[in-house]
């Protein structure tokens, strides 16, 4: 399996978790972080299955990582924070629209940092 069948499965595993999130019981603080999570997870998906780089526009739903990642933790839902990390640093690294990388982390490498589903 390559890098990017595998980030397509890890990625589509965790779109089906975020819509059954979304069915429960949360806060609108909550529903509108795990729809900013989704659409971020949307639009990755593109990019990954068509092997294209993300819209300027789009960088948005990539940014913030570590506030995104921040507030997932602190309501202790650490597999949404670690899946939006993986996800978003290996947008930044593959499919980015520029040079301009601030924020995300120089020595990332895909899958090293978290374990997550296969």
């Amino acid at each position: 399996m390559n890098n990017t069948e595998r980030i397509i499965g890890i990625n589509n595993r965790f779109q089906i978790k975020l819509k059954l999130e979304l069915e429960k019981e949360h806060s609108t603080d909550m529903k509108a972080y795990l729809w900013k999570v989704l659409i971020m997870s949307e639009i990755a998906q593109r990019s990954f299955v068509l092997n294209m780089k993300i819209e300027s526009f789009e960088k948005q739903y990539f940014d913030r990582y570590t506030a995104v990642a921040r507030y997932f933790r602190d309501w202790n839902m650490d597999w949404v924070a670690d899946n939006y990390f993986e996800i978003t640093h290996y947008i930044a690294e593959f499919y980015w629209t520029d040079k301009n990388k601030e924020g995300f982390n120089p020595n990332y490498i895909p899958f090293k940092t978290f374990e997550l589903e296969k």
